[in-house]
């Protein structure tokens, strides 16, 4: 087994506001990212100090005791003088227990495994206004969280499909959530309401297990035609198919691999994203 992680600073963006890290020994493999809203004040700093802050207490994070991480957090950002919105990030987070692999979200953000068939299974989970679930909303009063949560027309959508050894899609399904919601798959189980989801699945199942943020979905491929030059955006599925083809699974594995896709699969294929990107990835095979 191993685990790593990786993040890109997008093309749009002056300082990468994702962040990732992957922690390994004998008993214990997690992997842990986050995505700073592009939109509120030093969040490239939020969402590191998320990271590092929770990275020992994942079994523990729960929506129901979510205020007790912001005790310790909060000293963090006001001894290093930050403004509270910078904790305006997303937070995803995966761990080995025993034989099985608990996953957990919140906010926006896509879950990529590969199962022993070569078979990729995709949870990706999007909101309607591209206003996602920061756990900061419910640091201190509840009044960000209940702007965010009065807001029309904000759905929380989970779209599942499942991409082919040879980059077909098959079995595509999409969910709006509005209540809590069990979404049962034959490889996995989704336990899902507007502000957290828990994916749990079979260690025994899956080759590897990968989180990202949502910079996924903002590719784009440059067209030069003779009059003008165009850009047209990129399926998620070829993006994954091709960037999540590891060669193996030794040492920095996501950080190879992220690098080889940025600066040669890109670079051929005149790709780019405007968003920050984040991966992370537990090898399970023994």
């Amino acid at each position: 087994m191993n685990s790593d992680a990786a993040y890109y600073i997008g093309k749009t963006h002056k300082v990468c506001q994702d962040y990732a890290i992957a922690k390994n020994n004998l008993s214990e493999y997690k992997i842990i990212l986050s995505d700073g809203c592009s939109g509120s004040i030093q969040t490239d700093m939020g969402s590191r100090i998320i990271c590092e802050t929770i990275k020992n207490y994942l079994e523990l994070c729960t929506i129901n005791n979510i205020k007790l991480f912001f005790n310790n957090i909060n000293i963090i950002y006001q001894m290093m003088d930050l403004p509270k919105e910078c904790l305006d990030a997303t937070l995803l987070f995966s761990f080995v227990k025993n034989n099985l692999i608990k996953i957990k979200a919140y906010g926006d953000g896509i879950i990529i495994l590969k199962n022993r068939n070569n078979n990729t299974h995709i949870i990706s989970i999007e909101f309607s206004n591209s206003y996602p679930f920061y756990l900061n909303y419910l640091n201190g009063n509840n009044e960000r969280y209940d702007k965010w949560a009065s807001m029309q027309n904000n759905h929380k959508i989970i779209n599942t499909f499942t991409i082919s050894s040879d980059n077909e899609i098959i079995d595509t399904k999409e969910y709006i959530i509005k209540n809590d919601t069990k979404i049962a798959n034959p490889n996995y189980i989704i336990s899902t309401n507007k502000q957290e989801d828990e994916i749990i699945v079979d260690k025994n199942i899956y080759k590897w297990v990968s989180l990202s943020s949502d910079g996924l979905h903002s590719f784009y491929k440059t067209i030069f035609n003779d009059t003008s030059i165009i850009s047209e955006k990129i399926a998620l599925q070829d993006i994954i198919y091709n960037l999540f083809d590891f060669k193996n699974f030794n040492g920095a594995f996501v950080q190879r691999r992220l690098k080889k896709f940025i600066t040669t699969t890109c670079k051929n294929n005149n790709w780019y994203h405007n968003d920050d990107i984040s991966i992370a990835t537990i090898y399970c095979e023994d």
